[in-house]
């Protein structure tokens, strides 16, 4: 058996609550099953967020070191060749 010089840490005031919740439960692993899921729920916004964080930081990085296009302009210019040459190349109508 190990002793141990340092004291314990005090648990914090969420855990305590948890293991008073646990202890109402004839289940040995409610604690651990308490603990999981209020630590799976953090897990999970962090999660889920972190494509949308680093997404957003390679687009700032590109968008300062590179010479990015305007996309609404790219748009509008091939929107009028498109509408250009659908004028173009269109049937004639039978009454003309």
């Amino acid at each position: 058996m190990r002793v141990s010089l340092l004291p314990e840490p005090k648990p914090s005031l969420k855990e305590t609550i948890i293991r008073e919740r646990s202890r109402n439960f004839d289940d040995p692993l409610a604690e651990i099953r308490a603990l999981g899921k209020d630590r799976s729920k953090v897990m999970g916004l962090i999660t889920s967020s972190f494509p949308f964080i680093v997404g957003t930081v390679c687009g700032i990085y590109i968008a300062q070191k590179y010479d990015v296009p305007n996309i609404k302009k790219v748009f509008n210019d091939a929107f009028s060749k498109a509408k250009h040459i659908e004028e173009k190349y269109r049937k004639p109508k039978r009454g003309d």
